[in-house]
């Protein structure tokens, strides 16, 4: 999956790694928020927000992401 996934590795986030990409709606299309973060090789979390209507992202839908995200990785792989 990381392969596939447009954004930029940081380690400032949650995991080893992550990265975060928004996109906003330009010209009425719709507008998405796509989140990746993993630990070592063997444990992965992806999180996606996808508006089609309203295209606009509601205030807090960033931040909301990257809390699933970072619930996402805390939780224990099973």
């Amino acid at each position: 999956m990381r392969g596939k996934f447009n954004g930029t590795p940081s380690t400032d986030g949650v995991g080893d790694v992550s990265c975060f990409v928004v996109r906003p709606s330009s010209s009425g299309a719709e507008a998405r928020i796509d989140g990746l973060a993993w630990i070592g090789d063997e444990y992965e979390v992806r999180v996606a927000c996808q508006l089609m209507k309203p295209p606009q992202l509601p205030a807090g839908a960033e931040q909301d992401l990257r809390a699933m995200l970072a619930a996402g990785i805390d939780a224990p792989a099973r």
